[in-house]
């Protein structure tokens, strides 16, 4: 179930685009459609939701697009259960959200694992889809072991087994997602500072409260990397 915790500074950054519930397998699937036309499907990166694509929603709906967003499981506003989160999970709901909502070929437009999940799309379902834009497109859901030097494969390694544990998981979880260090992270990956505003933040930080996010995070982190973009 969507929770209370994902219904404050998160959610109104949406408001205006009226989010709607879908149940997918049970589970509370939060998403948007806004505009007529050829259809856009959003998908969002790691830790993120609809709100990054707030600014994009309204001017691609403008130019004649039906713009449909939504927030993968484990994400945003969307449920989060304890489950074996992977990429072809999440394509799994992309097709099932395809086949309930859009009906048509679609372009698939990502961001990171966003990006990759779109690059999936068109390779394994081209029936689904029109075309696929990738932003900053991720090598795989997490590092590769064979791609790390030694040293920081054996601190990924640690690091990996102390957010997994149930003793030590949910303290790092609560000093990962503290707003600072999601500011500090954004810093890293923004090229406009002016876009890294307090909302933008809050878009991030609210989903961290909702029950089961820190188990979604320790899933994630010990889930494969899936497939790479070249394959």
């Amino acid at each position: 179930m969507l929770t209370a915790s994902s219904a404050g500074s998160a959610v109104d950054a949406i408001a205006p685009f009226a989010p709607q519930v879908w149940s997918w397998r049970g589970h509370a699937i939060r998403y948007v459609v806004q505009g007529s036309g050829s259809p856009l499907v959003l998908v969002h990166g790691f830790g993120a939701s609809i709100g990054h694509w707030r600014h994009n929603i309204p001017v691609l709906a403008a130019a004649g697009y039906r713009v449909y967003a939504l927030d993968l499981l484990g994400f945003g506003g969307s449920a989060k259960p304890a489950l074996p989160y992977t990429l072809d999970l999440w394509a799994e709901l992309l097709v099932d959200f395809w086949q309930q909502h859009i009906q048509q070929p679609a372009v698939f437009i990502g961001n990171s694992i966003g990006a990759l999940l779109s690059l999936m799309m068109a390779a394994r379902h081209p029936q689904l889809t029109a075309g696929a834009v990738l932003l900053n497109c991720a090598g795989g859901l997490n590092h590769r072991s064979h791609e790390l030097s030694p040293i920081f494969r054996l601190f990924m390694s640690v690091f990996t087994a102390l957010a997994a544990s149930p003793v030590t998981g949910p303290f790092l979880f609560d000093r990962v997602r503290q707003r600072q260090r999601i500011r500090a992270t954004l810093e890293q990956v923004y090229r406009n500072p002016a876009a890294i505003t307090d909302e933008l933040v809050e878009i991030l930080y609210a989903p961290s409260c909702d029950v089961g996010a820190q188990q979604v995070f320790a899933s994630i982190l010990t889930a494969p990397p899936g497939p790479t973009p070249e394959a």
